[in-house]
């Protein structure tokens, strides 16, 4: 007699196993109830969060279900067909199965298919929604947390949901009023809530003499078009004299590809991009992944050229963004200051990811904007510090450390003093 191979003996325990009447019992009076429950909880927080927080759990339950659903096919067929062959296509289907969840578990633990986010935050995250289909990216906790798997941050929340102590709008006569505005690099993401790039900005310009009151606008998660909004509608309340924006690649590669620009507000409530057909799939199974990378699609769905294709989009509707701040800042009597941020990788490539040379024509052309760019002024720092670029990043999440957003106050504080000096009655 023949011996059998390990797969064959696996093959003949899970047939045993399937077809008694101890599964049987399990199957309908413990696992199918607990599983019924499961399943109800999901749908109510997919129904609050949609795909915004999806974790280990979901997957490993996922082919649980496909293994429940399946048996209930093949069983319902098999029984119309040809039912001498349902505990063969069982136990075939239930080794594939074991199969797809051995991968699942491995794929989990070596993270190779993960998100960016899901890294950061140990869950998935879709970029394409949001829980506030506000026009106004702000936070609705009071205080908040900025919590990674590297660092977890306190920060207060004041009264317009951005993280700062509470803003005067009085102004005070030989003060400059500056707002930095922006992403999770202005709010301080990644460093103590005392060591983000406009505190150590302020601390800078007071040692020089400087008069000033700086105001800290800048939300995680937020972008350009959402600045611009919240400017305009109400942050012009507290009276700023210079503006300091931020632009980095990230906002035009994830942000604008997935929420678009100022259209997003055309509507009573704010409206990104139609989420791929895909995205529930992939949110919930890091197998499906596999064949995703495969047939080349990044984890937003997009393959290499969609950014050269949508380039005419994105340039003209970054250059109208900014002509409309411009004009905004002028009528106001503000100072408009744009900051070109580089990632990590960028200051080792020495080049932006995203080919800005068309939004930067743009915004040099306007004598209202002053352009920064940081690329070099970093990549100088760095060598005359006798440096790395990782020094001053976190090494998963990629924000700035202390250090970094010391780096960035410190190459910015020359053209800001400058400036102050310029705008002096």
């Amino acid at each position: 007699m023949p011996q059998q191979t390990a797969q064959e003996r696996l093959h003949a325990r899970l047939k045993n196993f399937t077809g008694s009447k101890t599964f049987k019992y399990l199957l309908f009076f413990l696992i199918v109830p607990v599983l019924i429950a499961y399943l109800v909880w999901e749908i109510y927080w997919y129904s609050r969060v949609n795909l915004l927080c999806v974790k280990w759990h979901t997957h490993l339950a996922f082919p649980v279900y496909l293994f429940l659903i399946g048996n209930l096919i093949i069983r319902a067929i098999g029984k119309r067909t040809v039912p001498s062959a349902i505990p063969g296509l069982i136990t075939a289907y239930s080794s594939l199965i074991f199969t797809l969840f051995i991968v699942e578990v491995m794929l989990m633990v070596s993270d190779k298919y993960k998100t960016n986010l899901e890294k950061q935050l140990g869950y998935y995250y879709s970029q394409y929604q949001t829980l506030q289909n506000k026009r106004y990216h702000i936070w609705t906790t009071t205080p908040h947390f900025i919590e990674k798997k590297e660092f977890v941050y306190w920060r207060p929340t004041n009264n317009e949901g951005l993280a700062d102590s509470n803003w005067t709008t009085t102004s005070t006569p030989g003060t400059k009023r500056i707002m930095a505005i922006g992403d999770s690099f202005t709010e301080g993401d990644g460093a103590p809530f005392d060591s983000t790039y406009p505190v150590f900005l302020k601390q800078n310009l007071l040692k020089l003499g400087d008069s000033i009151y700086m105001m800290n606008a800048g939300v995680c998660g937020s972008d350009p078009f959402y600045n611009y909004i919240h400017l305009k509608e109400k942050l012009l309340l507290y009276k700023p004299d210079i503006i300091i924006q931020t632009l980095s690649s990230s906002d035009i590669e994830n942000d604008f590809m997935t929420r678009g620009g100022l259209e997003r507000f055309n509507g009573p409530s704010v409206s990104y991009r139609t989420p791929p057909i895909a995205e529930p799939l992939y949110a919930i199974s890091y197998v499906s992944r596999i064949f995703y990378h495969a047939a080349g699609y990044n984890e937003l769905f997009l393959k290499p050229d969609a950014i050269d294709k949508m380039r005419p989009e994105i340039d003209s509707s970054f250059t109208a963004l900014f002509n409309e701040y411009s004009n905004l800042c002028r009528q106001k009597g503000i100072k408009l200051v744009v900051v070109l941020r580089p990632d990590i990788n960028e200051i080792v490539d020495n080049a932006y990811s995203y080919d800005l040379t068309t939004i930067l024509t743009g915004l040099k052309a306007d004598k209202d904007i002053t352009v920064i760019d940081l690329l070099g002024r970093y990549k100088n720092y760095i060598q005359a510090t006798n440096t790395r670029p990782g020094n001053y990043y976190w090494q998963l999440d990629k924000h700035h450390n202390a250090k970094g957003y010391q780096m960035l106050a410190t190459v910015l504080t020359p053209d800001i003093h400058a400036l102050l000096i310029d705008t002096i009655p």
